[in-house]
């Protein structure tokens, strides 16, 4: 008996833990196909740090003026954390058209293709744009040089909303280390894809007419704008990650903000490239995959990223954070990815054409309080609910934020009506204090 009552007890334990693990099935050979899911390119938006400060006077030297100057009302532009303020950098010293909407050069991963390489590309272009699905080459290539060329047709070529980047290569029965074809894959059909190009172009026509005289900074800021403008960022839907999604749709994630830039830049005879890589954690965010821009401007290269200056404390507190920044800040917080690094990506150091710097809200080491004090009454008359004040460099950025309460007094003693109230929203990354929900 109690070996029976041993026995059933042994078998509802074995069904118990049969309900608990999954057992894999035992390798009998042949071949399997595995679903991978693909990596997410959906990265969480940047968390500002917040601080409420109360601005506590302090003994004046003069007597405090008794009359309060009026407000000067002015409309509040749209998406725009502060009212438009005359630059005072020199004039524009770009450079001209750099690149074309139709032709390859100017594209930063092809111009670094071999001539080789460069020939399969336009031969891939083509048949792309045919929606081919099937494509023999006439001289076999290296599997690097293919590999090469696909990820310069995907990254350099955004007008391509249609292409897969999954693709199967054949190879030389002779010499398997040689490619002879290749087969693609396409999201749309041939007939889906033509239409959806020409509602593209029409949108894009619009953005190099708005422009048509500008010089290149106004251009890339009119772009930046307007990308931002008409997309609404979500990681869910179709052609997400495309121009097209971003343009038409206006739906998009950061691949398709970036290579909407891109091509909208390209339109209006600007240079400019997608980057792909990580977003590093930012205030407590998580990391994830990640896509953003360089640009040519004046001659040189500036990063910008408009999905982060396009989430919804960025459009009322701080739009133009990542606009024409440097490495040594767009790096902060993002590594390029594996893939990218076969390719020379130029440097960004210059900070010329940065938003901020261009339009005189930056703060210099020796001179923090009278720069503030200057930043301050630029705006006062207008009385904006936000304004931002970058620092040129970690160090200055630190002392700005440890004694901004006396830079404000300091500025007080000077102005009857003043600021009193406000909080203040920290960007370390790329070295910005906004002043915001400020109290005159």
């Amino acid at each position: 008996m109690k070996r029976y009552f041993l026995a059933v007890l042994c078998f509802l334990l074995l069904i118990l833990l049969a309900g608990c693990f999954q057992v894999a099935p035992m390798d009998m050979g042949g071949v399997y196909t595995y679903a991978i899911e693909p990596i997410s390119t959906a990265t969480p938006d940047p968390v500002y740090e917040i601080v409420v400060i109360e601005v506590t006077p302090e003994p004046t030297k003069e007597p405090v003026k008794t009359q309060t100057p009026k407000p000067t009302k002015t409309k509040a532009p749209e998406k725009t954390a502060q009212p438009t303020v005359k630059p005072t950098e020199e004039p524009d010293d770009d450079h001209g058209s750099t690149v074309s909407k139709t032709g390859f050069s100017g594209r930063l991963y092809y111009d670094q293709l071999s001539s080789g390489e460069k020939d399969l590309f336009a031969l891939l272009y083509d048949r792309i744009d045919d929606c081919e699905t099937k494509i023999s080459f006439k001289n076999s290539v290296s599997k690097d040089s293919l590999e090469r060329v696909i990820f310069a047709l995907y990254t350099d070529c955004p007008e391509f909303i249609h292409f897969s980047k999954s693709y199967a290569y054949r190879s030389d029965p002779s010499n398997n280390s040689q490619i002879i074809g290749v087969n693609l894959s396409y999201t749309m059909s041939k007939s889906q894809y033509d239409s959806a190009s020409k509602q593209l172009e029409s949108v894009l026509e619009s953005v190099a007419s708005a422009v048509s005289g500008k010089s290149e900074y106004e251009k890339e800021l009119y772009c930046y704008d307007y990308v931002k403008s008409r997309c609404t960022y979500t990681t869910s839907g179709d052609q997400v990650n495309t121009a097209y999604g971003v343009l038409v749709n206006g739906r998009g994630l950061c691949e398709g903000y970036s290579k909407a830039f891109v091509l909208a830049l390209r339109y209006c005879g600007v240079q400019s490239a997608y980057i792909g890589g990580e977003a590093m954690p930012v205030n407590g965010n998580v990391s994830g995959s990640h896509g953003w821009t360089i640009v040519r401007i004046g001659g040189k290269y500036y990063q910008c990223d408009a999905t982060w200056d396009d989430n919804a404390d960025a459009n009322t507190v701080c739009p133009y954070a990542y606009f024409n920044i440097t490495d040594k800040e767009m790096y902060a917080t993002r590594t390029i990815g594996q893939e990218y690094k076969r390719f020379s990506i130029p440097s960004c150091t210059s900070t010329k054409y940065n938003y901020y710097r261009r339009f005189g809200n930056i703060v210099h080491s020796d001179s923090i309080s009278s720069d503030v004090s200057g930043i301050l009454d630029k705006y006062y008359s207008k009385q904006p609910l936000t304004i931002a004040i970058k620092a040129e460099d970690a160090a200055t950025y630190k002392d700005l934020v440890s004694d901004l309460n006396h830079y404000l007094n300091d500025y007080r003693r000077d102005h009857s009506g003043t600021y009193s109230k406000l909080s203040m929203y920290k960007l370390d990354a790329v070295n910005i204090i906004v002043l915001a929900k400020i109290t005159y």
